[in-house]
């Protein structure tokens, strides 16, 4: 009677942080059909959550977890916020600091569409192996994320998933395409496309 058991599932792969980190670290670059895959159920995951007024506020690689088919969990939602019909906006910043959007860090609260910028960063460092905002210190980054414009990812980079990111970072919540618009686009439309019939 005074036991508790707390049962997890176990994902053989780890988590995409660990991928990209690994990647760094050994001068590696992270196959793009991996990094489409991965961004492409991201947003199918969030298609789902945001179509229940879910917002997650803390999308980010070590919150991505790997299965033994090398697919994608979205997890901890330790921290979402289930919206109503009258609320329009989660008013409260929490999440981890680089991946969180402007309208967080200004007053604004936030919405699916902060979450959409977070997948943005996570396909940006995806891509480049690096976060598009990165500082010494919060109040660096912060003033970096509401006022700087990301770097150009590399030349080499694909350009249909480089233009999604960019799309993704861009300052207005507005402007960014929300998930299931993001699967419409050039990049990510023919793997969800497969994706679909792999589950059917």
């Amino acid at each position: 009677m005074l036991s508790y058991w707390i049962v997890l599932k176990f994902y053989p792969g780890g988590d995409v942080q660990k991928e990209i980190d690994d990647c760094r670290e050994n001068e590696l670059e992270l196959p793009l059909g991996k990094a489409k895959n991965w961004v492409t159920q991201l947003c199918m995951a969030l298609k789902h959550v945001h179509s229940l007024r879910i917002v997650h506020r803390d999308v980010k690689g070590s919150n991505m977890f790997i299965t033994g088919a090398r697919n994608i969990v979205l997890g901890d939602f330790g921290v979402s916020k289930q919206l109503t019909e009258s609320q329009q906006k989660a008013m409260t910043s929490v999440g981890s600091p680089m991946y969180m959007a402007p309208e967080w860090w200004d007053g604004r609260g936030g919405t699916a569409a902060s979450d959409m910028w977070s997948v943005g960063v996570v396909l940006y460092e995806l891509l480049a192996l690096r976060r598009p905002f990165e500082a010494q210190n919060v109040l660096s980054l912060v003033h970096k994320i509401t006022t700087e414009e990301p770097p150009a990812l590399d030349d080499d980079a694909d350009q249909q998933l480089a233009t999604l990111a960019m799309r993704l970072l861009q300052k207005r919540p507005e402007s960014r395409p929300s998930a299931s618009a993001a699967l419409g686009l050039p990049g990510l439309d023919d793997v969800e496309k497969i994706l679909g019939n792999l589950c059917e």
